[in-house]
């Protein structure tokens, strides 16, 4: 009776040490993964900034030390530029009208960003939306999207140890964002071109490109149809465009030449308060040469030309004579903006010109 006694309390007392252990391990293991799924110290910063301005998608704010795919990387790109002008992701993709390219992913994050050409596929209609992004991959797409946005800057000569192993497509765009501190080395002069990319990578240098190209935290008005692009304080988020038209009397003979006027407006902007929009008339190159050399018509009462604001392969932008004549409030904000070098003209990519 003794010894079954002993023998029950021993399997009590192993049963209770198996229940300690599988707890020790379990909670180890759990610390563990909550470890491995916050940012790393050196990117915790970046990436909680990145969190709050909506770069990072929501549905990606974990694991962050885990490899990014270019699905992941192709949505957090748009989120970014999304940022950048001040709208939602939504409103850019539709914005875009992305066609369908790729018989592996209709995500249309993934579609507005290769109409952006952000990303690329394969080839013969692979996009491969669940592969792992490599740094030189990473550095071409982070390039492309600062592209996107009518960024500037410039390329870095290169001195990685490594160089000879970053592939011939790839070494323009690891130029770029090294030169211009999107991305840097991994350490001992290597770049590491074949190595894998991380979410919490992803996110802080795409918070890099917001902070390089608008650093006082203001937006991007880009129009993608005739390619240019406005920088604006904050206060202008939420901005719209009205679309009117410039009308020009033909010096001889009857008859008009006619183009598209865009008016980009504040959002404070109302029927009984208005305020001063910002007015782009938008010419042909041709148009352009005959009221400006040829003087074959002009366009309203003065005597003067529209002020050329920029031009682009197929377009010429222009600044209407005495738009600001009525002194409407914002007027002066509007004309420092353009003082400013705030309009910048873009290629346009992705025209259907028949």
């Amino acid at each position: 009776m003794r010894a079954r006694s002993m023998k029950i309390l021993l399997n009590r007392f192993l049963h209770a040490l198996i229940a300690c252990a599988t707890f020790a391990h379990s909670a180890g293991y759990a610390s563990i993964a909550a470890a491995s799924s916050a940012p790393s110290s050196w990117a915790a910063t970046e990436v909680s900034e990145a969190v709050q301005l909506g770069i990072a998608p929501s549905d990606l704010r974990e694991n962050y030390q885990e490899g990014i795919n270019r699905m992941e990387f192709a949505k957090t790109a748009v989120c970014t530029v999304a940022t950048i002008e001040g709208i939602t992701p939504s409103e850019l993709i539709s914005k875009t009208k992305a066609a369908s390219i790729f018989d592996d992913s209709k995500d249309l994050y993934v579609l507005c960003a290769a109409a952006l050409e952000i990303i690329h596929g394969r080839g013969e209609g692979i996009f491969d939306p669940f592969s792992p992004i490599t740094r030189e991959e990473a550095a071409v797409m982070l390039r492309q999207t600062a592209l996107a946005i009518g960024a500037e800057g410039s390329n870095a000569k290169m001195s990685y140890a490594d160089e000879s192993e970053i592939s011939p497509w790839a070494l323009e765009a690891v130029e770029y964002v090294t030169g211009n501190k999107i991305m840097v080395g991994v350490g001992a002069n290597s770049f590491s071109p074949k190595g894998g990319y991380t979410r919490e990578q992803a996110f802080a240098t795409f918070l890099r490109i917001l902070k390089a190209t608008h650093p006082a935290g203001g937006i991007a008005f880009v129009n993608r149809d005739y390619g240019f692009e406005i920088d604006l304080p904050a206060s202008w988020r939420g901005c719209t465009q009205v679309t009117d038209a410039w009308e020009g009397y033909m010096q001889e003979g009857e008859g008009k030449e006619t183009g598209p006027m865009l008016l980009i407006r504040h959002p404070q902007w109302s029927k009984a308060q208005e305020r001063q929009d910002i007015p782009v008339m938008i010419f042909t190159h041709d148009q352009w040469k005959r009221m400006t050399v040829d003087d074959s018509f002009h366009i309203g009462a003065a005597p003067m030309n529209p002020k050329e604001l920029g031009r682009n392969s197929l377009y010429i932008f222009g600044l209407p004579a005495r738009y600001n004549y009525a002194f409407l409030e914002g007027s002066d904000e509007v004309e420092q903006i353009l003082a400013d070098g705030g309009f910048h003209t873009l290629e346009l990519i992705n025209v259907d010109l028949s």
